[in-house]
This record gives C-alpha cells, sequence and structure tokens, in this order.
C-alpha cells in the first residue's frame, strides 16, 4: 500500500466554542503535547496503543463535562487525520470531516462525556498490528459504560487505522466501530467463538 507523501493543511478559521469565538490554531499547542506523549514511548507499537488511549480519554475526560464544542473539536484536531472516515459505534451514516453530518458532530452531538455524563472506559482490549512502516491497524474491545444507576454498559468492537503523520505521530485514518454481540449463537460458543475461550477469558 502506497502512502502519499501529500500532507493537507487544514485552512486556519474562526470557531464558536463555550469559550467564546476562537482561530483552529488554538488547538496548535494541544496537538504538540500529545505528540510528545505518543511519541516518548519508545516503539511502534506502545505509541499507537498510546494514542489509542488519548482517543479514549479525550472522548470521557470530564474536564470539557460543559464543553461539547471545545471538546469536538480537540477530539478532531488531535486524534484525527483531515482524510479519515468514521462508521460510529451508533450511527448509521459514514462520517467524514467534510461531510453533513461529520465526524466532529458525533462527538459534539452524541458520543462524550459531555452528552453521556457517566461514560467511562470500563475495560479495553488492543490487538496492534502492523501494515506498512507508515500504517497500524488497532483491533480493540472497549467496554464503555453509559449508565451507573442502571448499570448500563455496552462492549464496541472497534477497529482503528492509524496512519503516521510526520508532524504529530500516529492520527486515525479510519475508525470502524461496532456494538458486539452478547447473545451469540450456541454454534459459535462450541465452536471457540466467545470470550470465555479466547484472549484469556476477557469479560464483556
Amino acid at each position: 500500500m502506497i502512502v502519499s507523501k501529500k500532507i493537507i493543511k487544514p485552512i486556519n478559521k474562526i470557531v464558536q466554542t463555550e469559550y467564546g469565538r476562537i482561530s483552529t490554531s488554538y488547538f496548535q499547542p494541544y496537538q504538540d503535547y500529545y505528540k510528545n506523549i505518543i511519541l516518548s514511548n519508545s516503539n511502534e507499537v506502545s505509541q499507537v496503543n498510546e494514542a489509542t488511549n488519548i482517543f479514549l480519554n479525550l472522548i470521557t475526560s470530564k474536564k470539557y463535562e460543559s464543553a461539547p464544542i471545545f471538546r469536538s473539536y480537540l477530539i478532531k484536531n488531535i486524534c484525527f487525520t483531515n482524510d479519515a472516515t468514521v462508521r460510529p459505534t451508533v450511527g448509521q451514516v459514514i462520517r467524514t470531516n467534510y461531510t453533513k453530518p461529520n465526524i466532529r458532530n458525533y462527538f459534539m452531538s452524541y458520543f462524550s462525556q459531555s452528552t453521556i455524563p457517566d461514560l467511562e472506559v470500563m475495560n479495553k482490549l488492543y490487538k496492534p498490528e502492523k501494515l506498512t512502516n507508515n500504517l497500524y491497524l488497532n483491533l480493540c474491545y472497549i467496554k464503555f459504560m453509559t449508565d451507573q444507576s442502571e448499570n448500563i454498559n455496552i462492549t464496541a468492537n472497534m477497529t482503528f487505522l492509524f496512519n503516521r503523520d510526520i508532524e504529530y505521530g500516529w492520527k486515525i485514518r479510519l475508525l470502524h466501530s461496532s456494538p458486539l454481540i452478547d447473545n451469540i449463537p450456541k454454534q459459535l460458543i462450541t465452536s471457540g467463538d466467545s470470550f470465555g475461550k479466547i484472549d484469556g477469558g476477557w469479560k464483556l
């Protein structure tokens, strides 16, 4: 697979957030900060896992509880390439940064701690796989708590395609996520297709 060396530079513009009108260049220091965290890891596998952690932390952090718009810009600028594609866990529309609705809208309007106050990661399992020098898959199972009072949670089967970014380490080029089926057919259970028999008994 050939990775294009052409870098698409984001257009600097003014956006309205809960903290007032700010330039998108305002997010540059945040990108530098998280890049340093990612690249402080000594090997590519650890870097990709750290980039995955940062994505999950930005989604679930209580720091931006009352700022869903600002949070969504952080997620977009720090985690995703400009040509990224997302198929959300509970959405029907494939999103990019240029579609309507777009990637940022998903995290602003629905999937973040700003709109799901109890959202947190309860368990996770990463399986990073190198494709090329510039591309990594991270095949993940992520268990999210969505409602603590009712003990409601969901496990997502998340496939990340990370692209090595010359300036910022690793960014998500593709994210495909779907809910993991709990009540799987008996025939699949007996043949070993359950967490009780694979992955060290990882639990939903």
